[in-house]
C-alpha cells in the first residue's frame, strides 16, 4: 500500500496505525522472501525501517511512545548496516564512472571496483547474516504488536504540525550550517532531514494537490544529498584501505570524486532554496492546515 494518509482513514490515529503495520508486514514479507537475495532482503527491512522513523517523527508531539520506538527502529537498522554500505561502496564505483563515462576508458578504475566487490562478498556471505535478519524480523514483530496500541493525542493537526515544524526547522538550520560550512558531516546531517521531510510530504500528499506537488523536488534533494554523502563515505574508505591502485589510478578517482561532488553541492544548494523556502512555523501551519481541511471535506 501507499506510504500514505487515506481520506478513509477516520483518525490520525487511525492513519499512523495503518501505515506502521503496513510497513512492518512488508518488512516482514520481504525478509522471508526466499526469491531474493539475503542482502537485498536486509536492504528492503532498513528502509522499511526509515520509513517508520519519518512516520512517528510527524506525530512526534503526540505520540509519547516516539522515544523507545524510534530507537527500536533505529537499532533494528543499523545492526544491519555493514551489508548495506559494502554494497553501497560498489555502486558508488559504478555511478561515478557512468557521470564520466564518455571521458574514461571501459576498465577504468576497475581494480578499485573489485576491491570493493571483494568487500561487499565478503560481508553478504557472512555465516551470521540469516541470524541477524530473523532476529531483526523478530523486533519488527514486537513492534507490530505496539503498534496496535499506539495512540496520537493529540488527535489532530496539532501533532502534525509540531512534527513538520521540528523536522522542517532542523531542515533549514542544517541546509545553513552545510552552506556556512559545507564539509562532509554537515552536507550528511542536511541530508537526514530532508529526507525525513520528503517522507512527511509523502505521507501528506494526498491532502493538498500543492503538498503533493512538493513531494518530488523533496525526493531530489535527499537524491542528491544522498549521492554526495556516498562519496564521502568512499573517501574515507579508501583512506582506510590505503593504496590499493597505483598513485596516478588514485588521484585520478579522487578527482572525479571531488568534481562531482562539487557537482552535486551546487544542485543541492538551488534544490534547496525552494525545498526549504519557509520560515518552519510557516510550513508547519501550511501543511498541518491543508491536513484539517482535507479531514473537514471528508466529514
Amino acid at each position: 500500500m501507499a506510504y500514505s494518509f487515506k481520506i478513509d482513514d477516520d483518525s490520525l490515529t487511525t492513519a499512523v496505525r495503518r501505515v506502521a503495520l503496513d510497513q512492518i508486514d512488508t518488512a516482514l514479507e520481504e525478509a522471508a522472501d526466499d526469491g531474493i537475495s539475503e542482502a537485498e532482503r536486509i536492504h528492503q527491512l532498513r528502509k522499511r525501517c526509515k520509513k517508520l522513523r519519518g512516520l512517528i517523527r510527524l506525530v512526534r508531539p503526540g505520540f509519547d511512545g516516539y522515544a523507545h520506538e524510534n530507537t527500536a527502529f533505529q537499532d533494528t537498522a543499523h545492526r544491519l548496516a555493514d551489508v548495506r554500505d559494502a554494497r553501497a561502496l560498489v555502486e558508488t564505483c559504478d555511478a561515478l564512472k557512468a557521470q564520466f563515462d564518455d571521458q574514461l576508458y571501459a576498465n577504468a578504475f576497475s581494480t578499485i571496483r573489485g576491491h570493493f566487490e571483494k568487500r561487499a562478498k565478503k560481508v553478504e556471505s557472512a555465516p551470521d547474516l540469516g541470524k541477524r535478519l530473523e532476529e531483526a524480523a523478530d523486533t519488527l514483530r514486537a513492534a507490530r504488536e505496539r503498534a496496535c496500541l499506539w495512540t496520537i493525542d493529540p488527535d489532530s493537526a496539532e501533532s502534525i504540525a509540531g512534527g513538520v515544524k521540528k523536522t522542517y526547522g532542523r531542515g533549514c538550520a542544517a541546509m545553513k550550517a552545510a552552506r556556512k560550512t559545507p564539509t562532509g558531516e554537515n552536507l550528511h546531517e542536511w541530508r537526514k532531514r530532508a529526507k525525513y521531510h520528503w517522507y512527511h510530504l509523502r505521507l501528506l500528499k494526498n491532502t493538498s494537490a500543492v503538498a503533493k506537488a512538493e513531494v518530488d523536488p523533496a525526493s531530489d534533494l535527499a537524491d542528491l544529498l544522498g549521492d554526495h554523502h556516498d562519496i564521502h563515505v568512499m573517501g574515507e574508505a579508501l583512506d582506510a584501505a590505503g593504496e590499493i591502485a597505483d598513485a596516478d589510478t588514485m588521484a585520478a578517482f579522487r578527482g572525479l570524486m571531488r568534481a562531482r561532488q562539487e557537482m552535486l553541492e551546487a544542485e543541492a544548494f538551488r534544490s534547496g532554496r525552494s525545498v526549504f523556502a519557509e520560515p518552519p512555523k510557516v510550513a508547519a501551519r501550511r501543511l498541518a492546515t491543508y491536513w484539517s481541511i482535507w479531514r473537514e471535506d471528508a466529514a
